[in-house]
């Protein structure tokens, strides 16, 4: 299953977005505070207060909106500042629905495998809000009203069986559709001191650690879960760690009987005749988070995975790196079906086809498809080191050689170029910025020979 495209009205920075055409990766690439996480927490919210109207099995009411802003997952400060409506609206399209989540015999519908799905959360009554399913349609056809009691109620006990058991039908299809279909990785990814906790009876065990950020707790729940599907997911995350690129050795869950403390604890590399462990603790954080991300998007059994800022202490010629590559596989041995990250670093560029540009302007979101051209261009570099080579290489130029014509077409000779480096004027940035690109369209190129070849 796969999030086709996702809109988004009133929220946040996002005043008016549509985000169309979306892929199995989907990158998001901007400067900070430009909006691109709350396109994942956008993605978010949908699917939370899909989850509070199933819920309260009605379509709409006020009740659900105070349940969802007393659970967080819409505030007040979340209405866009620049939307005087006071209304936000979310939706999606999601496509590839396994045909056994929808099959209403008793209404005659076929099974849907394309939903569209909207939800309008109305703050114009600030103390009473109304949350709303308002759209959910198959193929054009509104299923709105397989929630709906005729108007005259059933009389025959026949009849108010069958609209309960649709009501029903539809309630525990869209719970489990909303748990399915996406989840935003947490950004809280450093390891911690862990005790025995329980979770609420209701709670998925390794899921309700991992939203807690109780890594280790959840890795020791599912190696204890009596669930196959569970225990094959943490076989898969094992030995996606173990294999390209990280090679980590095995790792094990423990709980120390006296104390009750849980912890990760990874076998020392070979020579280790004594068999001696470590603590994912003393393994760095950059592994440690690769642990988390790795965990959250295998573990949680959502279709669709976002990351906002997987950057974050993980540098690019390092764990960086590692965690691209392990992202890529996270989609191509379809242990996910659709990846989603927020970034302002270019290491990220997994869509050959382009990327989603996101830019502020008036104070709102505005996102815009470009080709990976321009991010080479435009987006993170280190300026440090390419300025100095190339303030070494200029050094070798004619100083009367023109290396760089600005936007009113006058040249920038060498000599001149040298002093607006130091200088670091907006020139010489452009300057930088442009080799930067053809640097690195250049390095792909012929990276891609030599894999053809």
């Amino acid at each position: 299953m796969k999030i086709a495209s996702f809109w988004a009205k009133g929220y946040r920075s996002l005043r008016d977005v549509r985000v169309a055409d979306l892929g199995a990766f989907n990158v998001f690439y901007g400067p900070n505070g430009s909006g691109k996480s709350n396109l994942l927490e956008g993605l978010r919210a949908l699917f939370e207060l899909v989850t509070v109207i199933a819920a309260t099995e009605i379509l709409e009411v006020t009740s659900a909106a105070s349940g969802a802003v007393s659970a967080g997952v819409v505030r007040k400060g979340d209405i866009c500042a620049h939307d005087p409506s006071r209304v936000i609206v979310l939706g999606a399209r999601l496509v590839g629905l396994p045909t056994e989540n929808l099959m209403l015999t008793s209404t005659g519908l076929s099974p849907a495998t394309e939903l569209d799905l909207e939800v309008t959360f109305d703050w114009t009554l600030e103390h009473q809000p109304k949350l709303a399913l308002s759209m959910l349609e198959s193929r054009g056809k509104d299923l709105r009203f397989l929630w709906s009691q005729p108007q005259s109620p059933p009389e025959p006990e026949r009849e108010r069986y069958e609209w309960t058991q649709r009501r029903d039908q539809m309630r525990a299809f869209l719970i489990a559709l909303s748990t399915d279909a996406y989840t935003l990785v947490s950004a809280d990814r450093q390891p911690r001191y862990e005790k025995t906790a329980a979770p609420p009876e209701e709670e998925d065990v390794v899921a309700w650690h991992l939203r807690e950020g109780r890594l280790k707790s959840a890795l020791l729940a599912a190696q204890l879960s009596p669930s196959h599907e569970v225990r094959r997911k943490l076989a898969a995350f094992r030995g996606l760690l173990a294999g390209e690129p990280l090679h980590r050795p095995p790792f094990a869950p423990v709980q120390d009987p006296r104390t009750g403390e849980i912890d990760l604890r990874e076998l020392l590399p070979e020579p280790n005749p004594e068999g001696r462990d470590v603590s994912i603790d003393l393994a760095g954080l950059g592994i440690a988070q690769i642990y988390a991300i790795l965990a959250e998007a295998m573990l949680l059994g959502a279709s669709s995975v976002g990351i906002e800022e997987p950057e974050a202490h993980l540098h690019a010629p390092t764990s960086g790196r590692a965690l691209r590559q392990l992202l890529v596989r996270l989609v191509e041995e379809r242990h996910i079906d659709q990846l989603f990250i927020a970034t302002h670093s270019n290491l990220f560029d997994l869509d050959p086809a382009g990327y989603y540009d996101v830019s502020l302007k008036d104070g709102c979101t505005v996102v815009e498809r470009a080709e990976l051209t321009r991010i080479d261009r435009e987006h993170l570099y280190e300026p440090g080191p390419a300025k100095r080579a190339l303030e070494h290489l200029l050094q070798y130029a004619p100083e009367d050689e023109v290396v760089f014509r600005r936007p009113d077409g006058a040249g920038v000779t060498a000599k001149e170029m040298l002093r607006l480096l130091q200088e670091d004027d907006a020139v010489a940035l452009h300057f930088l910025q442009d080799v930067h690109g053809a640097a690195v369209r250049m390095v792909k190129v012929q990276a891609k020979k030599r894999q053809a070849g």
